[in-house]
């Protein structure tokens, strides 16, 4: 009888397999260093993502163990290190701006208190010079000009003027000097106030006019009048008058001048020739 050629080759199969499997050794059990081997393994750059890598290397390089020779494990303390290192110079330049912003407003408190005090300076120096000036002005002299007479407004006589100069002010006068002068012109040159100086008093030697005190200026015409003279100031169509300048010194030593002008006002000629003199409309002013 013939053997099939199948069965033949099927025992020959079902030896080779049982043989292989004879001569092959079991399969021991992994020990924990070739399975963390093993677990290097599969961890690598080359067998799975590196960043599943770095999420499980904190929980095995915890092992002092597995962290020796674990090129993982110096990869994710590099990668920690480099983290912290951002961490800490973020914060270092969050605190430097933090302090940059905090000088600029300190450095503009500063210039904004500097000016305020400045500002606060200037007006206080300014308070303290008018404060100053007004009792300068309070304390100082004022010499003016009291009244102005005249006398011998008459034919054959020289008209003689009398200047009364009064101090108004607390304190006193110093270096008083008075210049005066009569004058005399006509109605039509008084419209265009040109004034004729004719003669002019020596002035006074230097005096110290006291606070309430005053002093009289004599002043006498350049000739007597005759009688048409005469009747040309009474009836206003020739004017006669005086003009002067009054210097003196303050207390706080500060120049001042007064000057005057006054003339015969035709109206208020008396018969004996006295007279109040009116004041012009200019030369009468003080600084």
């Amino acid at each position: 009888m013939k053997i099939p050629i199948r069965v033949p080759i099927a025992a020959l199969i079902a030896l080779a397999i049982g043989g292989a499997a004879l001569g092959y050794p079991r399969s021991q059990p992994l020990t924990s260093a070739q399975e963390s081997s093993n677990s290097q393994v599969l961890q690598t750059p080359g067998h799975s993502n590196n960043q599943d890598s770095l999420q499980v290397a904190p929980q095995r390089c915890e092992d002092s163990e597995q962290r020796n020779g674990s090129e993982i494990c110096a990869q994710w303390e590099a990668a920690n290190a480099a983290r912290q290192s951002a961490e800490i110079a973020r914060d270092t330049l969050s605190w430097n701006i933090g302090a940059f912003f905090a000088l600029f407003l300190t450095l503009g408190a500063t210039a904004w208190s500097a000016f305020a005090a400045s500002k606060a300076a200037k007006a206080a120096e300014k308070s303290t010079e008018l404060l100053d000036d007004t009792a300068k002005r309070q304390l100082r002299a004022y010499v003016i000009t009291k009244c102005v007479t005249v006398d011998g407004v008459r034919a054959g006589r020289t008209p003689h003027f009398t200047c009364c100069l009064r101090n108004v002010g607390q304190t006193p006068a110093y270096d008083l000097r008075v210049i005066a002068r009569t004058y005399s012109i006509s109605s039509e040159e008084a419209q265009n106030y040109r004034t004729a100086f004719e003669r002019a008093a020596g002035p006074v030697s230097s005096t110290v006019l006291g606070p309430g005190e005053g002093t009289e200026i004599c002043v006498l015409a350049d000739e007597a009048l005759d009688k048409a003279g005469s009747a040309a100031v009474r009836s206003g169509e020739n004017i006669i008058g005086v003009f002067g300048v009054a210097s003196y010194r303050d207390i706080f030593k500060r120049r001042h001048l007064v000057t005057f002008k006054q003339f015969v006002h035709a109206p208020w000629v008396e018969p004996s020739g006295k007279c109040i003199l009116a004041l012009s409309d200019e030369g009468n002013c003080a600084n």
